[in-house]
């Protein structure tokens, strides 16, 4: 891992994934041109492979060929490999093969592109109940069955499996950087003035204000935040949004408007804040104690908030 001794941070923001993505790095200005070159090509890279959106991606022709045994790429059965993991992690709260279900509930195109639409008139025909359990992953050969019927999408994990891509590449660069795939966020070291990075924590009801400073402890960390407030419309005269219980094939019903959470890896607390918020703050909490590398703020819909120990001291209110 290497380490440069230069107080200047470099930044850099482009448009992918639907959303924002931006980072900094402390290095020289060299270094950091390279590494935010690789980096954007290998973001956009990662979304035309596996965007669910995209007609061309390989994740489409997967989902376009349900039923048959297909040959996939090393970098989709590694992803589909997590998407397992992570599944069996969180005991099936965050599954894969939710996508018919995000598409019946209204999320059918780029949120983007879904942000301008506010009514239309779809087919809301529920889907078989199948679950990752029913997807036949041969890494050996690297081929994959779905069952017929079955959408897969990767945007529950998609983000977080590649933030930590992302890190191998920066950390050859730099201990300290931080970076950002439209909120999931990853941070490391410290900033110019050799203080922890500070990342604004988003009132769920006011999207536009932060209410809370989060200052992570000394090394790697990833930090993510699942909400209802953000990604959501209005389909056939109802309002959806795009977080969906995998048990009951709809949008989840919680007692949770946001879950910000910290782990080692970005992944992990992508995880960790979509299956909290999934289960509601009872049953998120007993979740949480099992996995005990794992930080959170939940707040709840009646705006009161928990918080892990650790994470308490690691927020400022504002």
């Amino acid at each position: 891992m290497a380490t440069h001794n230069i107080s200047q941070t470099f930044t850099k923001r482009f448009q992918a994934l639907g959303t924002t993505v931006e980072g900094g790095i402390r290095t020289d200005a060299k270094a950091a041109q390279m590494v935010f070159d690789e980096i954007e090509q290998q973001v956009k890279t990662f979304e035309s492979k596996f965007s669910r959106f995209r007609g061309d991606s390989e994740l489409s022709m997967l989902n376009a060929n349900a039923g048959q045994v297909v040959t996939v790429s090393e970098d989709l059965m590694e992803l589909l490999s997590a998407a397992r993991d992570t599944w069996l992690m969180t005991e099936g709260i965050v599954d894969p093969t939710i996508g018919q279900a995000l598409i019946t509930a209204g999320y059918d195109q780029s949120f983007e592109t879904l942000s301008q639409v506010s009514e239309r008139t779809h087919n809301t025909s529920p889907a078989p109940r199948r679950t990752m359990a029913d997807v036949d992953l041969d890494e050996k050969n690297r081929t994959v069955v779905i069952p017929p019927g079955m959408v897969m999408d990767l945007g529950g994990i998609g983000k977080g499996f590649l933030a930590d891509r992302l890190i191998r590449r920066l950390e050859k660069i730099s201990n300290d950087f931080w970076w950002s795939l439209g909120g999931d966020i990853t941070v490391s070291g410290t900033d110019a003035d050799g203080q922890p990075w500070t990342v604004g924590v988003q009132d769920p009801r006011h999207l536009e204000k932060d209410v809370y400073n989060l200052k992570p402890p000394a090394g790697c960390w990833g930090i993510a935040t699942s909400g209802i407030a953000k990604r959501r419309g209005v389909r056939n005269g109802q309002a959806w949004h795009h977080i969906i219980d995998p048990r009951t094939g709809q949008p989840a019903t919680t007692d949770i408007v946001a879950v910000t959470a910290m782990a080692p890896r970005a992944l992990e607390a992508d995880v960790a804040a979509k299956t909290i918020l999934i289960l509601g703050a009872k049953s998120g909490l007993t979740w949480l104690r099992r996995h005990q590398n794992f930080e959170a703020l939940i707040i709840k819909s009646d705006s009161t908030t928990v918080t892990t120990d650790r994470m308490t001291r690691l927020l400022q209110i504002l």
